[in-house]
């Protein structure tokens, strides 16, 4: 009978001292007093927020963090130091009506922790003399990190994320990667990587997961100050690009583990059975696979609205009174080709989507096997890159590229549109494509087995892919400066949060008074 392998026991280990603690603290809170948010507001911040998550189109399990990132962004512009010293209770009480958190959630011991918090990095943001990009990112970003990991469950995530790292610390042969220049920061290049590609986590909790694991603190601001000028570095590094397209290539396995550990909450004792564990694994694996099916059929949602959301405010910003100037009518065609075809674009390109299949699934067991139960260190070499299939394969790339545009472009004119009408056309078709090839991304990253292309799949991927790139440049540059966010953040959350914290103050204004008769 196979056992646990060193690596696998280490890592055990470790699960078990955070459940352990985890289960304590969860003891520790069951007896002590908890928050209770009584207020008005609850159906409009639950509503507001579909629409703001849908404005920024973030991963599910970044939404929480990028709230809690709002709500002191907001306060720390404003500067308010009453409000700071309430801000625990303001921000349980905004995630409670928000629908982020369960009311009587929260212990108050834990909200006068995230009050001192807000007030020992509000002190760092003040001090630190830097552009308000940076203060955001080093300061703001990281405190939004902070925070969240105080109201979820992050030592359990913090054990697997270091059995990951040691294991492709140990099995990635660097020299096919690097050859002999191998970078000195090598170590902390692969630390972001399993972050980026495994655990899907933003540079905001990478920056908070490099400073925490250099003790840095934001009370020694001079050392704090030269940890995160050398994240910034670390973060925009060229040699982050081909490491992470390596872990990302082998991630698989390590993908379903994590769900087999978030699903079941005895998962220690099973992983001492490896019958038991690898058929629990392969459950897994399907209900993965079933997940997958649910979370592209509400990608596909979420696109849709975030396009149409997008499209209305630009169309009636710019293609309409750009119409009324240049034609002195609207131009219904081009308006409606903009407005209808990317988001019936999106559900084609969901219909070709397929899931993997069994062979895929008992090869992702066998690696599990290996992984946790083989004796033999497993080792992995660089994956190949376009540059390696020759010049002519790129060349005719390019060239496939340019016709596809111009094919695109020459059709689009022969019904009307203009030069205005085609850059708009080519902003929303390409992020369409890009929001496409995320959706198919979820396929890929538990496909450990290549398979062959289809016809179809071959004439999708000929025809979206050139767009997908364009528009990953698009979505990069659009995430750094989101109009729509930054429109929804100043002129609709901004006063609508300080109506519904006046409105609850007056509430309970009101409750004193009538406490007095």
């Amino acid at each position: 009978m196979s056992t646990l392998n060193k690596q696998a026991k280490k890592f055990v280990a470790a699960l078990l001292s955070a459940q352990q603690y985890r289960d304590y603290t969860n003891v520790a809170a069951s007896k002590a007093d908890t928050y209770h948010v009584v207020g008005a507001g609850r159906t409009i911040s639950m509503l507001y927020e579909q629409v703001r998550n849908a404005a920024e189109y973030s991963e599910d399990h970044l939404l929480l963090q990028r709230a809690i990132r709002r709500f002191y962004t907001r306060l720390f512009i404003t500067g308010d130091i009453k409000q700071l010293e309430t801000s625990g209770e303001e921000l349980v009480t905004e995630l409670t009506l928000s629908g982020y958190l369960a009311n009587d959630s929260v212990s108050l011991g834990k909200v006068d922790l995230l009050t001192q918090k807000a007030a020992e990095y509000y002190e760092a943001y003040s001090a630190i003399k830097r552009s308000p990009r940076l203060t955001q990112m080093w300061v703001v970003d990281v405190l939004a990190i902070e925070v969240h990991s105080h109201l979820t469950d992050y030592l359990v995530r913090e054990s697997f994320e270091q059995f990951v790292f040691e294991h492709f610390k140990d099995s990635i042969d660097t020299k096919s990667l690097y050859g002999k220049n191998v970078p000195k920061d090598y170590e902390l290049l692969l630390f972001v990587a399993v972050h980026r590609t495994l655990l899907k986590s933003d540079d905001a909790t990478i920056r908070w997961a490099l400073l925490r694991r250099f003790g840095s603190t934001p009370r020694q601001q001079e050392e704090y100050e030269r940890r995160n000028e050398a994240i910034d570095d670390l973060l925009t590094s060229k040699n982050n690009k081909y490491l992470q397209r390596m872990v990302n290539r082998e991630g698989a396995v390590f993908r379903i583990l994590w769900q087999t550990i978030e699903r079941n909450e005895d998962v220690v004792k099973t992983l001492e059975k490896p019958g038991s564990f690898l058929q629990l694994f392969e459950d897994t694996v399907n209900m993965t696979y079933e997940d997958i099916e649910h979370r592209m059929n509400r990608g596909v949602v979420r696109s849709i609205i975030f396009l149409i959301i997008t499209k209305a405010i630009i169309g009636v910003a710019i293609e309409v009174p750009y119409d009324i100037w240049m034609h002195g009518e609207i131009a219904w065609l081009p308006l409606a080709v903009n407005l209808a075809l990317p988001p019936l674009y999106m559900l084609l390109l969901r219909l070709t989507l397929m899931m993997p299949g069994p062979v895929n699934t008992r090869a992702l067991v066998s690696q599990a096997d290996a992984l946790l139960y083989g004796k033999k260190q497993l080792q992995y070499e660089a994956p190949k890159t376009s540059n390696q299939y020759g010049a002519i394969f790129n060349f005719v790339y390019a060239v496939l590229i340019i016709g596809i545009f111009g094919l695109a472009s020459w059709l689009l004119v022969q019904i009307g549109f203009t030069i205005v009408h085609l850059a708009i056309f080519f902003v929303f078709f390409c992020t369409a494509s890009y929001l496409g090839f995320r959706l198919s991304r979820n396929i890929r990253e538990v496909e450990t087995v290549e398979n062959g292309i289809n016809g179809v799949a071959m004439i999708r991927d000929f025809i979206y892919l050139p767009f997908a790139v364009v528009g990953q440049k698009l979505s990069q540059g659009y995430a750094k400066f989101n109009i729509i966010a930054i429109i929804l953040d100043m002129v609709i959350e901004l006063p609508l949060k300080a109506v519904l914290s006046l409105i609850r103050r007056w509430g309970s204004f009101i409750s004193s008074k009538k406490d007095e008769l």
